[in-house]
């Protein structure tokens, strides 16, 4: 099947099971109560209709995460709808070359049919005239049918440099504006993430990593599952082999002082051990 059903496609991480259980965005709750009741509406409805939902912002802060899970929500809701998630590059592979004619044909049927389509990474789609003309109509035939459509780009529609039948079509929809996680979501992050990778973390310490590593969520986990002393070092502000060994030592009085720590780097050590 060209395209990817949702119960077929693989989440992206950390949104497997319940997608959005992990999205940490606070300053966001409010409009994505609204988006989600608006994709949940059934017909006659007087929830607020949106002609598709443009999600923004940098790598690695949570469009992916955040367009797959709120397509899971909807799946679950109507669990005999057509809900598909397509990463904008297997559509441009499906464009490129004759070979691909049927392959092509298949695919558009198939999206032209979905109740629901999650498109990742449209800014893919940048200085391809072909494959931006076939969305934009694709856009307006879901749009015709009252289908729910979310994109994900890594900037807003007007700065990905797409052309204006595209742009304006991604333009006229709801706009969500991502940023990288603050102080109190990288804590919240930190947190969550220890959770999901049975590690004990006393809220302490996350605090102190929160207000040091000013990242996303990848580089949070990252931070929590691969630390060596150069890594430590370089999300601490590039500090030298030498001030790293001193916080090296600080832990380990810490670690005859807490018990929970301890845990959580032992825990920590069997991880790495692991991988």
């Amino acid at each position: 099947m060209p395209g990817r059903l949702l119960r077929d496609a693989q989440a992206p991480r950390g949104a497997a099971g319940q997608p959005l259980a992990h999205f940490l965005a606070p300053d966001d709750d409010a409009l994505l109560a609204v988006v989600a009741r608006s994709l949940l509406a059934p017909p006659g409805d007087d929830a607020v209709r949106f002609p598709g939902v443009a999600i923004y912002g940098p790598s690695g802060t949570g469009k992916t995460h955040l367009a797959f899970g709120l397509a899971h929500l909807f799946q679950r809701q109507y669990p005999h709808s057509a809900a598909i998630y397509l990463p904008a590059v297997d559509l441009v592979q499906a464009c490129t070359g004759p070979e691909n004619a049927s392959r092509l044909t298949d695919l558009q049927e198939q999206l032209r049919q979905a109740d629901l389509l999650a498109l990742d990474d449209v800014a893919r789609l940048a200085g391809k005239a072909k494959d931006q003309e076939m969305l934009a109509r694709l856009l307006d035939q879901l749009d015709d049918r009252g289908a729910n459509v979310i994109c994900t780009l890594t900037s807003a529609p007007r700065d990905c440099g797409l052309l204006p039948a595209l742009e304006s079509r991604l333009a006229a929809m709801l706009q969500i504006a991502l940023a990288p996680p603050n102080l109190d979501v990288r804590c919240a992050l930190l947190l969550d993430i220890a959770a999901t990778l049975d590690l004990v973390l006393p809220a302490e310490t996350a605090d102190y990593l929160a207000r040091e590593v000013s990242g996303t969520a990848r580089d949070l986990r990252g931070l929590l599952t691969h630390g060596t002393l150069d890594a430590i070092g370089q999300y601490f502000g590039g500090r030298d082999h030498t001030t790293v060994l001193h916080g090296c030592r600080r832990i380990e009085e810490l670690l005859l002082q807490d018990p929970c720590l301890r845990q959580a780097v032992e825990r920590l050590g069997r991880e790495l051990q692991g991988c």
